[in-house]
């Protein structure tokens, strides 16, 4: 019993001190795909929709997205899987950029606003 406890106690601390030195080196842990990156532009859509990417923090972990005559400011957001992923939750809106498209989400509604998003 003293040895699993000992193991958990090694496991926790091990995964706080990754948390913290991913957050102090400025990435976030479960970072995106090194080829993915935040940038602004507008982004046409599938159905003939439109969302810009307005203005990209200087610490890479914000931005501004404007959809609908609106401006939403999205936060960095970690993923397993690699995908970049920006949301704000007040709205319920997601942002996800993976290799080849990006989509817009209404997390909320539980429906996509904009798919198959490209520059």
């Amino acid at each position: 019993m003293m040895f699993t406890q000992l193991r958990n106690a090694v496991t926790l601390g091990a995964g706080l001190l990754f948390s913290a030195t991913s957050w102090a080196s400025g990435e976030p842990h479960g970072a995106h795909h090194p080829s993915l990156k935040l940038s602004t532009g507008v982004f046409h859509c599938d159905l003939n929709r439109r969302v810009e990417i307005r203005q990209v923090a200087e610490d890479r972990r914000s931005a501004i997205v404007y959809w609908e005559r609106r401006n939403y400011t999205m936060q960095l957001v970690a993923t397993q899987t690699g995908a970049l992923r920006l949301e704000d939750k007040t709205s319920g809106l997601t942002w996800i950029t993976i290799p080849g498209k990006s989509m817009l989400l209404d997390t909320k509604q539980g429906r996509q606003l904009a798919n198959d998003c490209r520059v």
